[in-house]
């Protein structure tokens, strides 16, 4: 097997441990092929990713609402209160804490 057609299999055998989700050593083992083996290649062909955790973001949905620029919307639980401009602070603190308490 000449130099690039080794590339290119191993491009490919990367791509598929990469896809299939396993740790490497584990698709290694499925798939009969050295985990050196395999090592040397990614490392060869340049194809070393930065940690798993960069790679899979932990998203969370926001859904923005519709509220006037002088006011926020808290929500405890179910409980939803709008909070204009000039609030009393101390009021707030207490409802959002008794709601915490019963949610």
């Amino acid at each position: 097997m000449k130099e690039k057609e080794k590339a290119s299999y191993w491009r490919e055998q990367v791509s598929q441990y990469r896809a299939s989700g396993l740790t490497m050593k584990a698709w290694c083992e499925n798939h009969h092929i050295a985990f050196g083996q395999m090592k040397y290649w990614i490392r060869k062909l340049g194809l070393r990713q930065r940690s798993r955790r960069a790679a899979a973001p932990n998203w969370i949905e926001v859904t923005p609402t519709a509220t006037s620029a002088s006011s926020i919307v808290v929500r405890v639980g179910a409980a939803e209160i709008e909070v204009a401009a000039g609030f009393d602070a101390a009021l707030l603190k207490q409802v959002v804490q008794t709601l915490g308490d019963h949610a």
